[in-house]
């Protein structure tokens, strides 16, 4: 792997997310980077790559579509060298392999003193934190479809791999990717790790993939930075 390619890890970036990001928060996030790479600018020339899961089938593009728009006409010194994005494919599937998940990170992210580490909830909101919330029934500058999005990146030369797990499955990502109206180059195919089908989706795996399936989301991290298929046959 190149070593100029690190990629940067943008976690924090899921705290500002429920289902997709309004403009607010998408320009927000786009601040954060210029400001973070003004306070780091030993990393300003390197690759750039953003990955994600779960919401990230939302927020992952609409950041990268800041990045690029801004790019393309912003000042140079805040460019940023983004290559792609790599990310879920959005659609809810499955349930979660460990439905007591949810119960943990819901105790723990609703304590008071985690929530002051975070720099969360600084409102007071009048309701607990939850996984899921009806309560961004009132946004409404969040696009309807991250599929144009999408379309537009991948014309404008990103490199972008979409991926399923045990959660949203490898039927709906392969519908909604065949929505773009792509020229297919490849049939569908599965991928090996440790001499076993890795998948066509990953297999074994929850909705967090790096919990459930260390290897094989590391295997795929790893071609994906070195822009290589994951192996078609048994390695």
């Amino acid at each position: 792997m190149d070593q100029d390619a690190h990629p940067l890890g943008l976690e924090l970036l899921r705290n500002l997310a429920l289902s997709s990001l309004r403009k607010t928060e998408t320009n927000d996030a786009y601040a954060f980077l210029i400001n973070w790479f003004k306070r780091f600018p030993q990393f300003k020339s390197h690759d750039f790559y953003i990955a994600g899961e779960s919401y990230a089938g939302h927020y992952v593009p609409q950041l990268a579509e800041v990045i690029f728009d801004y790019n393309g006409y912003g000042p140079i010194e805040q460019h940023i060298n983004l290559k792609g994005f790599m990310d879920h494919s959005g659609i809810e599937g499955q349930q979660d392999n460990d439905p007591c998940a949810s119960d943990y990170t819901t105790a723990y992210l609703n304590r008071p003193d985690v929530q002051a580490a975070l720099h969360a909830n600084l409102t007071n909101i009048p309701y607990p934190w939850s996984h899921c919330s009806n309560k961004i029934s009132f946004w409404n500058d969040a696009p309807a479809s991250i599929l144009p999005i999408i379309k537009k990146l991948i014309q404008g030369g990103l490199r972008i791999w979409v991926f399923s797990d045990g959660r949203i499955p490898v039927t709906s990502t392969r519908l909604t990717l065949r929505k773009l109206g792509l020229r297919s180059i490849q049939e569908w195919t599965p991928w090996y790790t440790s001499h076993e089908v890795g998948g066509w989706t990953i297999f074994v795996a929850g909705h967090e993939v790096p919990t459930f399936a260390p290897k094989q989301a590391l295997q795929i991290i790893r071609h994906f930075l070195a822009n290589e298929k994951l192996p078609s046959t048994s390695i």
